[in-house]
């Protein structure tokens, strides 16, 4: 599926083309390391200052790791305009269905949706976005196959 748009001034041509769900699953893959690398060194730290025990295995812990998967989430993405270290390897990003930037909010719904349960498995079927992009109206696009509105993103 691929969207074609004209900008606010009606003079570029937008061209968004998702990327494939193989560029996806590489993005999670790839992303998984640093996030995972976040959430271990948080937990270090809460257990040397007596926040939380690294040995304990209940409710709060899993809890205290879905927040911080969404955190990493939106450090990643918010600082990057958009991108996460999979998608600058595999030179994706995520914008609006416009085109345009998405805004903090937008980026905070999106990394908080992907603690959903079985949410990674929305890919499965024949659309090439998941649900935290569908729920915020956002969708990752390959870039070298992407014309965007401006050059607000090089």
């Amino acid at each position: 599926m691929e969207t074609q748009l004209l900008d606010d001034a009606g003079f570029q041509e937008v061209k968004l083309v998702p990327a494939s769900k193989g560029k996806r699953f590489a993005n999670f893959l790839i992303d998984y390391i640093p996030v995972g690398i976040f959430a271990m060194v948080i937990f270090i730290i809460f257990d040397l200052i007596g926040i939380m025990s690294l040995d304990s295995d209940g409710l709060l812990d899993r809890l205290v790791g879905m927040l911080l998967y969404a955190v990493a989430y939106i450090l990643m993405e918010g600082g990057l305009k958009g991108k996460t270290i999979g998608k600058y390897i595999t030179k994706t990003r995520t914008v609006m269905t416009d085109g345009s930037e998405p805004d903090f909010n937008t980026l905070v719904k999106r990394s908080f949706s992907r603690i959903v349960p079985f949410e990674p498995f929305s890919f499965l079927g024949s659309a090439d976005d998941g649900w935290h992009d569908r729920w915020t109206d956002t969708i990752v696009i390959d870039e070298q196959k992407s014309t965007l509105p401006s050059q607000d993103y090089l």
